[in-house]
C-alpha cells in the first residue's frame, strides 16, 4: 500500500501559486469589479468588470491611474478617504454607495474594502471588490429592514419626503430609523435622499436633453437654483459645467 502523501502546507503552497491565476477567477464573475490599489492610491490590477465598467480595453489602460482619473470629484473624493481609513487598518463590509459608469452617472453598489498585507503584515495597499445592485434582492440587498423604505423613496423621489413618513413606512420610530441608517448605510435618511436625488440627476444630464429646471422638478428639488447649490456642493461645478463636460455645451 502506498504511503500517503505528505501534507501540504497552506502558506507554502499559496506561496508558489501565480497571483495572475488567481485573479482570471474575477474576470468571470458578472457585475463584479476586483481591484487593487497601492498605498499611494494606484491601480496595479482591475478585472474585467471594473475594465467594462469603465470602457477601457485592457488592464495596461488602467495602471498607474487613481481613482481621480477615472471618476468625478463627488465620487473620488470619497474612494480616496476610504483608502485613507483602509491604509490603517480598518476595513469596509458590504456598504451600499454610488459608483460611477463610463458616461459619469452613478449606480447602487455593494462595496467591501480590505487593507493588502505582506507576509509580515505591514499593509501595503488596498483591495475590493463592489457588486451591482439592479434592484433591492435577497441577494444582493442585505438590509431587508430598509427594503421597504428605499423602494419608497425611489417611488417618491420627485416630492418632499419626510423622516417621519419613512419611519411609518417601516414602523420604527424616528430615531431607530436613523440608526439603522446610520449602520447599515453610513448616512441619515435625508443624506441618502439627497445623494440618490443628486445621482438621478447626474444620470439625467448625461443620458436626457431635459432643462436643469425639468430635472430639479422631476428629483424633487424645490426649484433648479437649489438643485444648482447642492448640485455644487456634492459635484464641485453646476449642473449645465457637468453636462458641457460631456458634451461641450449647456442646455
Amino acid at each position: 500500500m502506498a504511503n500517503p502523501s505528505p501534507r501540504t502546507n497552506p502558506a507554502a503552497f499559496l506561496a508558489t501559486a501565480d497571483p495572475g491565476s488567481l485573479h482570471a477567477l474575477f474576470d468571470h464573475l458578472p457585475d463584479v469589479q476586483y481591484w487593487i490599489k497601492d498605498a499611494e492610491g494606484r491601480y496595479v490590477h482591475v478585472n474585467r468588470g471594473f475594465l467594462d465598467n469603465y470602457a477601457f480595453e485592457d488592464v495596461a489602460e488602467v495602471l498607474g491611474k487613481t481613482d481621480c482619473d477615472i471618476a468625478p470629484p463627488y465620487l473620488a473624493d470619497a474612494w480616496v478617504e476610504d483608502d485613507r481609513k483602509v491604509l490603517v487598518g480598518e476595513e469596509v463590509i458590504n456598504r451600499v454607495e454610488l459608483v460611477g459608469h463610463v458616461d459619469r452617472s452613478a449606480g447602487w453598489f455593494m462595496t467591501t474594502k480590505l487593507p493588502l498585507r505582506s507576509h509580515e503584515g505591514h499593509v501595503l495597499g488596498t483591495t475590493g471588490i463592489t457588486v451591482a445592485m439592479k434592484g433591492p434582492s435577497e441577494r444582493l440587498w442585505p438590509y431587508a429592514e430598509l427594503d421597504a423604505v428605499v423602494r419608497h423613496i425611489r417611488q417618491h423621489i420627485g416630492r418632499p419626503i419626510t423622516v417621519p413618513e419613512l419611519a411609518d413606512v417601516a414602523s420604527l420610530s424616528v430615531s431607530a430609523l436613523e440608526r439603522k441608517f446610520k449602520k447599515h448605510l453610513r448616512v441619515t435618511p435625508m443624506q441618502y435622499i439627497k445623494r440618490l436625488r443628486i445621482s438621478f440627476a447626474c444620470q439625467a444630464l448625461v443620458q436626457t436633453d431635459q432643462s436643469v429646471n425639468e430635472i430639479a422638478h422631476r428629483y424633487g428639488f424645490c426649484d433648479h437654483s437649489y438643485m444648482s447649490k447642492e448640485f455644487r456642493r456634492a459635484v464641485g461645478m453646476t449642473p449645465r459645467e457637468y453636462r458641457r463636460r460631456h458634451f461641450g455645451e449647456g442646455k
